[in-house]
């Protein structure tokens, strides 16, 4: 029987109300401000007990095509892989993929800029993907598969644009790839 994808549903909804919400306060307010104030990761910030910015930062998003290709990347992987883990195991892949993620850049990122976004969840999910294959078809189908090398090497190459997070991809699949490990054994 087909499962509707509610969490994918519900990650996909946070980010596009946050994302309306921001707008409307940045008519009357700056930007940053307007992101701090919602929750971003800014390192100082969680070091002084704001915990919940290592969530929350993963459903805000700096425009609209920032938003636009996580939402993308959300609803078509995520609508898998929801599918495939059940909807408890894939928010457990979500959420800790988006939270190692943001450790990741509190533990190697600097104090000076702000960060958000829900890419370090979609590398998790990425990396669990790509675990699987390699778990029922072996490596040769992913080098078979040109579109799926092609994902990955974009989003490989992506890491050295200016001004992407690359240490919240990082953290992000490190998660995807535990995770997998420990389901997969344990299943």
């Amino acid at each position: 029987m087909y499962h509707l994808p509610y969490v994918t549903y519900a990650a996909g909804i946070i980010c596009i109300a946050a994302y309306i919400l921001k707008t409307k306060r940045e008519q009357t307010a700056m930007s940053s401000d307007v992101l701090l104030e919602m929750g971003v990761m800014y390192n100082p910030y969680v070091r002084l007990g704001q915990y919940y910015r290592l969530i929350t930062a993963g459903f805000l998003h700096f425009s609209i095509w920032h938003l636009f290709m996580n939402m993308y990347v959300l609803w078509n992987l995520g609508s898998y892989m929801e599918r495939m883990f059940g909807h408890v195991l894939y928010a457990v892949l979500l959420l800790g993929s988006v939270i190692l993620g943001n450790l990741m850049v509190l533990m190697t990122g600097d104090d000076h800029t702000i960060s958000a976004g829900m890419s370090g969840g979609l590398y998790g999910l990425m990396v669990a993907e790509l675990a699987l294959i390699m778990k029922f078809y072996g490596v040769e189908e992913i080098l078979r598969g040109t579109s799926f090398m092609y994902m990955i090497l974009l989003n490989l190459a992506m890491n050295f644009m200016p001004g992407v997070g690359w240490r919240a991809h990082l953290g992000g699949a490190c998660f995807g790839a535990i995770f997998t490990v420990l389901v997969l054994n344990i299943l």
